[in-house]
C-alpha cells in the first residue's frame, strides 16, 4: 500500500478545532520547526504549519482520516492530493 499525502488549507480558528480533535483522538503531540504543531497515532501524521496555515496528513489511512475526520471540521476547504 502505497503512503499518501493531503494538504488541507486552514484559517487560525481551524488549528485550535484540529489541536482538539486530534487531542480526544489520543493522537502523540511533539514540537516542529515552522510549525504550530505535529501529532501522530498509529502511522498517521498530522502536522499543522504556521504558513497558511495549513495542515499536512501523511500515512496509509491519510486519504480516509482526511475525508471522514478532518474534511468535515474544516468544511468548505478543498483537498489537495500530492
Amino acid at each position: 500500500m502505497s503512503r499518501h499525502n493531503i494538504l488541507l488549507p486552514l484559517s487560525l480558528d481551524d488549528v485550535d478545532v484540529v489541536w482538539k480533535t486530534l487531542k480526544s483522538q489520543r493522537f502523540e503531540f511533539s514540537e516542529r520547526d515552522y510549525a504550530h504543531f505535529t501529532s501522530k497515532r498509529n502511522g498517521l501524521h498530522v502536522t499543522i504549519y504556521e504558513k497558511g496555515p495549513k495542515m499536512l496528513i501523511q500515512g496509509h489511512e491519510a486519504v480516509d482520516f482526511a475525508r471522514e475526520v478532518m474534511e468535515p471540521l474544516v468544511a468548505g476547504k478543498a483537498m489537495a492530493k500530492n
